[in-house]
């Protein structure tokens, strides 16, 4: 027998092996209908016995294999009566039950609805907040297989675009009405409080993206937390701030109380929840959720059942996550299910029950020296009586939260004087999980597919094979590897993807070789790049590039080499050399697509350039934990420049303002031809920084503490040199994350010129300032209405800003536009220098628009009058 046969007679042999399999294969299956004939999608099918939760999928059928033996399986759906069944299953045979399920009628007792005035939602809602933390940490951990699916159907593409238009995603198409479907096999360990170790078994996908954008990180994540990077959770301490709530009955659940609360937002945001929340009484933990969030994309509707797992422990056992967005005109659907195995669950045994609750847990007492002390007498005497309260008031709800939060976290007190956080998502990928036929699939799948799904998958396998039967020569395979070379030059390409040495090109399409300004006209050039992996841990890094100035009819160029060392503390050395037209500000300059759009359009020329050839080293590294010292030492050759055009897209008549700086403080050697040897060195202290280590890495993290800096710069006479200064700066700051909640950022800093004998102008300290309207940077540090370079000093100068961030404070309050993402910011900033004594800036300004951009209005201040006022647009993108 030939070789190349033998794969083909495994494959054969395998089917036979699998079909004899699915011929002996017991369980169930069928459908789930309300009273009127409707499916039911996202139904629970749980099997108490295994711990296993399936869904019926969107057109309301299920499956579920099983060994023969005595099930009690129950069917449930949010909004319907719970049915629970005893079945029997026999060896080879997979027996039919189609199930009917009454909508869930909810009594409302007239006392309680009336009692007190206030809707008994809110006395509920004030337990089920308060015992969040308990529930939050009641398993230590467990183990669990998450089957999860999802599809994905464009429904529509704006007719601007044009017929036969398609969404592209790394390279393939989606097209309007096609089913694109992904499914994967995951195993989850979860270890409390927060580490997850997650491994994809098995995944396939008919359209990429998919897979990148699954609601895995809503599964992982808990309602229960107090923090939610995606939403203000119902049950946060917080809530009562940001809903409402609303008793809407309870029904019968075995012989369970099911409460149901209407969850409604106090306004509209794209941070709260709306919809419905079932909270089983007496425990008051969660039984379902049934909510939807509004987002910028569109409306995210999540579906969760839950059910005692084990020792009492509630956990979800299975999700829907239904996705209908639209933006900027396009329009399409998402539907994400998920099934729970749990394969083993450990209860907390240093976590006593609350003792409003322990009584109803009915679980097996923790062994006393396994239970957690008190807290202290005081605290636990307090955490007593307010548990025994009957009805608890917002006060009360916000206290014995803390409490219980305090005692279930006293546990990780000594872990967290460890400043090393320990990475708690741990993520792999098994070897083989992309090489299952789709005959396993339909083995291990716990959730029957549609009939579209089942379509999209026949396509793609289709077109594999398709695929691997095509002959090299084939004039079709020929075109696209021309098309894809074509591609690789204009996009530029990195080769080979692995293996220690990689090489980058940059393209002829990249948009930063392309440029102009009034100084060099339009120029143009090409990056390529060089990296060498030496091991885990060490890399060299160098990059290159080189241009032509037209008009200026000048070549350019700079060549970049990066070596990083002792990754623990790290350590990094660059050696970098160039020659070209710089912004006398450097770094902190406009954005040289916004100088290059406002000169061709409206003949505004912001940059101030000159010409610079230089070579410089630095190096930065760690002394101790938050303590970074960074030094480096330049040599500058450095001439001035003028203007080489006066093309512009329109206005030709007028003319670029000169390549002249304007400000009170400078003199004609500040500008003239001068060579330059420069050192500096910077300390940057933040104390008690939390740090990780990622493969061997430091990684630098937050801290509670602000940062400060010290740094001298000197200017030496030696090797040709004639610069002749020294600065000396130091400041203080500490700037926010983006958060949900309110946050503060500020900064204080100043600095000396003990000498200024001689420097260049581009040794000025310079400040974040522009005139122009829009700017690449956020508002939290800057002085918006200042030219760009009136501000630069070489005398001294005091800095000072504060910046308060708020996701409601002043129009998030309107009805239009409380249903946004945006924050709202407070700034002030001050600056003092002798040319420009006491001067203030205020502002009011709303970001993350559209999650990258921002605009504010502000107000100038000199020495106490005032000065000018103006709009800003800013644009973030890193």
């Amino acid at each position: 027998m030939q070789a190349n046969h033998l794969p083909r007679l495994l494959l054969i042999l395998s089917f036979f092996l699998l079909s004899c399999f699915q011929l002996s294969a017991a369980g169930l299956s069928g459908w789930v209908r309300d009273t009127k004939g409707n499916p039911v999608p996202g139904a629970t099918v749980y099997i108490s016995e295994l711990r296993t939760g399936t869904a019926s999928n969107s057109e309301g059928y299920y499956q579920v294999s099983l060994a023969p033996g005595v099930y009690n399986l129950t069917f449930q759906a949010v909004g319907f009566e719970k049915r629970v069944l005893k079945v029997s299953i026999i060896e080879d045979h997979y027996e039919e039950l189609n199930i009917e399920l009454q909508e869930g009628l909810f009594h409302i007792p007239e006392v309680r609805v009336y009692s007190g005035g206030e809707d008994p939602a809110y006395a509920m809602m004030r337990k089920a907040i308060s015992l969040a933390p308990y529930y939050l940490q009641q398993a230590s951990s467990y183990e669990s297989e998450v089957y999860l699916r999802g599809s994905f159907v464009l429904d529509k593409v704006p007719k601007i675009l044009g017929k036969g238009v398609s969404v592209s995603v790394n390279s393939q198409e989606a097209q309007v009405g096609e089913t694109y479907t992904y499914e994967s096999l995951n195993r989850l360990q979860f270890i409390a409080p927060d580490t997850f170790h997650h491994t994809i078994v098995s995944s396939r996908s008919t359209f990429s993206g998919l897979d990148d954008n699954s609601p895995i990180g809503y599964i992982n994540s808990s309602f229960y937390e107090n923090d939610n990077d995606l939403f203000i959770s119902p049950l946060s301490p917080q809530a009562m701030r940001h809903y409402k709530f609303r008793y809407e009955g309870y029904s019968m659940d075995g012989n369970r109380v099911i409460n149901k609360i209407r969850v409604i937002p106090r306004r509209k945001s794209q941070q709260l929840l709306e919809g419905d929340l079932y909270l089983v009484e007496g425990l008051w933990c969660i039984h379902s959720v049934d909510f939807s969030l509004e987002t910028f994309f569109g409306v995210v509707n999540m579906r969760q059942m839950y059910a005692p797992v084990s020792d009492g422990i509630w956990l979800p056992v299975s999700h829907n996550f239904r996705i209908v967005a639209s933006i900027m005109g396009l329009k399409g659907k998402a539907n994400y299910m998920s099934s729970v195995k749990y394969l083993e669950v450990v209860r907390n045994m240093k976590l006593s029950p609350p003792a409003l609750i322990a009584d109803k847990l009915a679980v097996e007492p923790a062994p006393a020296e396994e239970v957690s002390k008190p807290v202290s007498t005081k605290d636990q005497r307090r955490m007593q009586e307010l548990m025994e309260k009957e009805n608890l008031s917002n006060r009360d709800m916000i206290r014995l939260a803390a409490l219980i939060e305090k005692d279930s976290q006293r546990q990780e007190t000594k872990r967290k004087e460890v400043l090393e956080i320990k990475s708690t998502y741990m993520y792999k990928i098994e070897n083989d999980s992309l090489y299952r036929d789709s005959g396993i699939w339909e083995s291990i799948r716990p959730i029957p597919l549609t009939l579209d799904e089942k379509r999209s998958f026949a396509v793609k396998d289709s077109l594999l094979a398709v695929s691997k039967d095509s002959l090299a020569s084939d004039s079709a395979t020929t075109a696209k590897k021309f098309t894809k070379i074509l591609s690789q030059i204009l996009d530029g390409p990195t080769f080979p993807r692995e293996g220690a040495y990689k090489f980058r090109y940059g393209g002829l399409t990249d948009l930063s070789a392309l440029g102009f300004n009034a100084v060099d006209g339009w120029r143009y050039g090409q990056k390529v790049g060089f990296e060498w992996q030496q091991d885990t841990l060490h890399r060299l890094k160098a990059d290159a590039s080189v241009g032509y100035a037209f008009a200026r009819k000048k070549w350019y160029g700079e060549l970049t080499l990066q070596q990083d060392y002792q990754p623990l503390r790290r350590g990094l050395i660059k050696v970098s050399g160039g020659t070209g037209a710089y912004d006398f500000k450097g770094d902190m300059g406009l954005n040289y697509l916004i100088n290059m759009g406002a000169s061709l359009l409206f003949k505004e020329n912001y940059w101030r350039l000159y010409h610079n050839d230089f070579l410089k080293v630095s190096n930065e590294v760690d002394i101790a934990n938050g303590l970074r010292l960074t030094t480096d030492i330049a040599w500058h050759n450095m001439a001035p420049l003028g203007n080489s055009t006066n093309y512009s897209f329109f206005y030709r008549d007028k003319e670029y303002y000169d390549n002249v700086v304007e400000n009170r403080g400078v003199v004609n050697q500040n500008f003239d031809a001068q060579k330059a040897l420069v050192w500096s060195a910077g300390l940057e202290y933040t104390p008690r920084q939390y740090y990780r280590i990622a493969n061997g890495r430091k990684q630098a993290l937050h801290s509670a503490y602000p940062t400060l800096t010290a740094r001298v710069e000197q200017g030496l006479e030696a090797l040709g040199s004639t610069a002749d200064y020294l600065l000396l700066e130091g400041g203080i700051y500490k700037k926010a994350d983006f958060s949900f909640k309110p946050s503060f950022s500020w900064a204080l800093d100043g600095g000396y010129y003990l000498r200024n004998r001689q420097m260049h102008f581009s040794q000025f300290k310079h400040f974040q300032s522009s005139s122009s309207p829009l700017i690449f940077n956020d508002f939290t540090d800057g002085l918006f209405l200042l030219d760009d370079y009136e501000a630069s000093t070489n005398s001294w100068y005091m800095r000072a800003g504060a910046t308060y961030s708020s996701p409601w404070m002043l129009i998030k309050n309107l009805p239009f536009f409380s249903n946004r993402v945006w924050n709202e910011n407070l700034h002030v900033n001050y600056l003092h220098t002798p040319e420009n004594p006491h001067y203030f800036e205020t502002g009011y300004s709303i970001s993350r628009i559209f999650m990258v951009g921002s605009i504010g209005v502000f107000a100038g201040f000199s020495e106490g009058s005032y000065s000018h006022w103006g709009l800003k647009a800013a644009i973030t993108l890193w």
